[in-house]
């Protein structure tokens, strides 16, 4: 019976420790144009959707934060193969919202950090 246990937790843990499921992080939304705090609501609205998915692990905002303070880096996308690596992120999302008279516009970039594109 101990034997039985220790195997079923130690299952328990080999498949929990072994999310295959790729991680994502959503990085600032540059506002251009547009409002700031629109931009920072559509920025959620992307994170919200992107963990909807369940495909993915999505990178906190406040991990996101204290990584980029901590390191003091910006999200600029030169740096998008750093910030990548500090997250362990294998995907970022970045993007920036714009005004076409009363319309928004969402521009997203998906960029993969092993390659850069």
């Amino acid at each position: 019976m101990k034997g039985l246990v220790f195997a079923f937790l130690a299952l328990s843990l080999a498949v929990s420790a072994q999310d295959a499921r790729p991680i994502v992080a959503v990085l600032p939304f540059e506002a251009a144009g547009a409002d700031p705090d629109e931009t920072r609501t559509i920025e959620g609205l992307v994170q919200s959707y992107v963990s909807e998915l369940q495909g993915f692990r999505l990178i906190s905002t406040a991990d996101r934060d204290r990584v980029l303070h901590e390191q003091e880096i910006s999200a600029a996308l030169s740096d998008s193969a750093k910030i990548g690596n500090l997250l362990s992120a294998h995907f970022l999302l970045a993007g920036s919202v714009g005004t076409i008279g009363e319309d928004r516009v969402l521009t997203i970039e998906v960029i993969k950090v092993s390659s850069g594109e």
